[in-house]
């Protein structure tokens, strides 16, 4: 190899060192931060390591234990951790992105002060959808500046439609902006891996031996420093390189659900915890890892809106008297959009002036030739919830205003068997990861009774519900507006093996509520 093509590699792996070195002198008064990001098409995602020293160790958990009974609670460890995620500042192409957690384990206080604690927070943001070629990300961490030592690095990307080009850092390491591209399959040679992964051996080898040598003088790391160094330097290094052919679709390391509570009244829940939930997926109990109560009211600013999306199939008169006033009750704050059926090119758009222009035109016939209405119906549902995904914070409803058959599309076990499974398990499979539950309403109200839905219908399967033998819309608007505004957020680690579909079941421990959230997901 030539020398111009080791350049690259050897200053990347003396930046690398470089905060090694910086980072090997941290000593029992300090607080280590390491953050390792993960730059992936949709998502980039964070982990802190935060690892006081021995002589800081009492006043971090002076820091969490609010109440001084010598114990932390969950909810003094959700504070933590909001105190630590509103000093971190994530900015994709000069753009802010909301940063949030979706797991946090702390360690016991005796770890703590034995200088052997970590608490490890993963975080996640959304991007949105990103043009094929340069992209910067900025990072940039300010938490508890008085005591910390920091680390930042980027991981080497799992896809091979995102290649890091380069990091820059400043003095202490607070700080890191990384250079990357998006392009349909992006890839790195095979060779510079290779030469990468013999660096992360180096790298590891280069660490035991200054952390032993350190030690024996008494300023050394911590264990669990040490431990946390050691899975940086791994996770830096130690990944599959980028392939030349397309990637196969990533398994599921987190899964994150939207759940609406009710009572017996249908009033929505407030105040729960995660004690409060359980989840079962393919039948097995999970451990839940995060529980966020989210609530909006659609007046204050972005993070306090909500977000609808109207599906219409028909513009008769009850479809337009019906949609106009899912638009007349949204809010300054509110995203609402309408999407037609019959008109492939309708995008997400939140103009309300788009919207009711949408609801009191004439629909015109633009089906795919080939494909009946409910495969087109599964199709749109799919493709309006992977142009949600990229939206953050938002519990999102798609109100589809047609006939069930449409809305609520059914098939009968076994299902595996139907001709529309594979558009079914696209549309499930899309509102899941997009977070997106259907919404089912019936706009002939009592004009044409409609039976009850058989049940294990996609707008069951996606945490949605419906309407029907209605005339008063106004009731119904309000209502999914209402469970627009307020869910809560759960989180867990999937143990199940891959499989094209998995069954979830949330239930809440408390009598009398009633709990409604997806119940499938695909992998």
């Amino acid at each position: 190899m030539r020398a111009g093509n080791r350049r690259p590699l050897v200053l990347a792996f003396m930046a690398v060192m470089a905060g090694v070195n910086g980072l090997s002198a941290h000593r029992l008064d300090e607080y280590l931060q390491a953050a390792r990001i993960d730059i992936e098409p949709h998502r980039a995602e964070i982990q802190l390591d935060l690892t006081p020293g021995v002589a800081v160790a009492e006043g971090i958990i002076a820091d969490i234990d609010r109440d001084r009974d010598g114990l932390l609670s969950a909810d003094e460890k959700d504070a933590y951790v909001s105190r630590v995620l509103g000093a971190v500042v994530l900015e994709l192409d000069g753009r802010p992105l909301h940063v949030r957690s979706t797991a946090a384990m702390f360690p016991e206080l005796d770890a703590f002060r034995r200088g052997e604690g970590t608490i490890r927070v993963q975080t996640r943001a959304v991007l949105p959808p990103l043009a094929d070629g340069d992209h910067q990300l900025h990072f940039r961490n300010t938490h508890d500046r008085g005591a910390s030592v920091y680390l930042a690095n980027a991981l080497v990307p799992k896809s091979a439609r995102v290649g890091v080009t380069a990091q820059r850092r400043d003095g202490d390491q607070s700080e890191l902006t990384i250079d990357f591209v998006t392009s349909p399959g992006s890839a790195t040679p095979v060779r510079i891996w290779l030469l990468t992964t013999l660096a992360g051996v180096a790298l590891a080898g280069f660490l035991t031996k200054r952390w032993r040598a350190r030690s024996k003088r008494g300023r050394m790391l911590s264990v669990a420093s040490a431990a946390a160094l050691g899975t940086l330097a791994a996770g830096l290094f130690s990944v599959t390189p980028f392939a030349q052919k397309s990637e196969p679709p990533a398994r599921t390391s987190f899964v994150e659900l939207d759940a609406v509570v009710l009572d017996k009244g249908g009033r929505l829940v407030r105040g729960l915890h995660k004690g409060d939930f359980q989840i079962e997926e393919d039948g097995q109990s999970v451990a839940l890892a995060s529980v966020t109560e989210v609530a909006a009211a659609g007046i204050a600013g972005r993070d306090d809106g909500r977000s609808v999306v109207l599906l219409l199939y028909n513009t008769d008169v009850r479809s337009q008297i019906l949609a106009r006033q899912f638009v007349a009750r949204a809010r300054p704050a509110d995203s609402i959009a309408v999407v037609r059926m019959t008109h492939r090119d309708d995008e997400v758009a939140g103009d309300r002036r788009e919207a009711l222009r949408r609801i009191d035109e004439p629909q015109g016939i633009n089906i795919v030739q080939g494909r009946s209405r409910v495969e087109d119906s599964l199709e749109t549902i799919a493709r309006v919830a992977r142009d949600l995904e990229s939206t953050e914070h938002r519990h999102k409803v798609l109100v589809c205003i047609a006939s069930r058959s449409l809305c609520d599309v059914y098939l009968a076990p076994p299902k595996t068997e139907s001709l529309l499974w594979p558009h079914w398990t696209k549309a499930v499979d899309a509102a899941a990861r997009a977070n997106v539950s259907v919404y089912y309403v019936d706009p002939s109200g009592t004009a044409t009774l409609t039976r009850p839905p058989l049940g294990d219908g996609l707008v069951e399967h996606t945490g949605g519900d419906s309407f029907f033998n209605s005339n008063n819309y106004q009731h119904i608007v309000d209502r999914v507006w209402d469970e627009a505004g307020h869910h809560y957020i759960l989180g867990y680690e999937p143990t199940a093996e891959p499989r094209e579909l998995h069954t979830i079941d949330v239930r809440t421990t408390r009598a009398g509520l009633q709990v409604r959230a997806r119940r499938s997901r695909g992998d």
